[in-house]
């Protein structure tokens, strides 16, 4: 028998194992808080410069950023998206980020969408 049987993570593919690695790291990040944001919401919005596609993990984005308002797997695509809130100075209105996190633990792409209406 022994501790191997029981080992996390023991066998799978690399590819499961980030996922699982990530996810753990999500959930940890949204328990203990981050520096920059409540709940999901960038304060400030320059924050997010700090943020590069293809450099920046997952670890730094939640440093940086705090714990997202909500996490989404997109299995097929291959990402996580974390998701914020944000109040862009030019236009005073509610922004949406998406930080898209790949199966490595690096951001992919980042979307900011303004919802329509007030």
């Amino acid at each position: 028998m022994g501790f191997a049987k029981y080992a996390p993570f023991q066998g799978g593919d690399l590819k499961t194992r980030n996922w699982c690695a990530t996810g753990m790291f999500a959930l940890g990040v949204l328990l203990t808080g981050g520096p920059a944001s409540a709940s999901g919401y960038i304060m400030p919005p320059e924050l997010l410069d700090q943020i590069r596609i293809g450099v920046t993990t997952s670890k730094q984005v939640a440093e940086i950023l705090g714990p997202p308002a909500s996490i989404a797997a997109f299995p097929r695509r291959g990402v996580v998206t974390w998701e914020y809130t944000t109040l862009e100075a030019f236009n005073k209105k509610k922004t949406e980020i998406s930080v898209e996190i790949d199966g490595n633990g690096v951001v992919r792409n980042i979307i900011k969408t303004i919802p329509y209406g007030p």
